[in-house]
């Protein structure tokens, strides 16, 4: 069991990485809401407070189910730049259907207050 968990993550982090490598190339940016706090207390804007929050993701779930239709409608641009197989891209939209799958979901960072 160890030696396919070990195989199932290396799917894992590979398939994540193809889909934000791509879309990265597309004009997504994952650094933004790094910088979203400095951006807008920059612009006059005061007494702003800044949290954020990560979600944590079921395979099986609509969030995972979200996730492999974005996969779906990214897969001939995955394919073809190579960052893939199909048979990769095939197993980790399994994956994303099976309940005992775990990741972690995006940071998403927020403001509070300002004028």
């Amino acid at each position: 069991m160890i030696g396919e968990e070990a195989s199932l993550l290396a799917l894992s982090k590979k398939a994540h990485s193809a889909l934000h490598t791509l879309v990265r190339s597309l004009g997504y940016d994952a650094a933004f809401g790094r910088r979203l706090y400095y951006e807008v207390s920059r612009n006059d804007i005061s007494d702003i407070q800044a949290e954020g929050s990560v979600s944590m993701r079921i395979g099986g779930t609509p969030s995972a189910s979200f996730f492999k239709v974005t996969s779906e409608q990214l897969q001939d641009q995955v394919l073809k730049a190579g960052l893939l197989t199909l048979a990769e891209l095939e197993d980790f939209k399994s994956l994303l259907d099976s309940p005992e799958y775990r990741w972690v979901g995006p940071r998403r960072p927020g403001k509070k207050g300002g004028v």
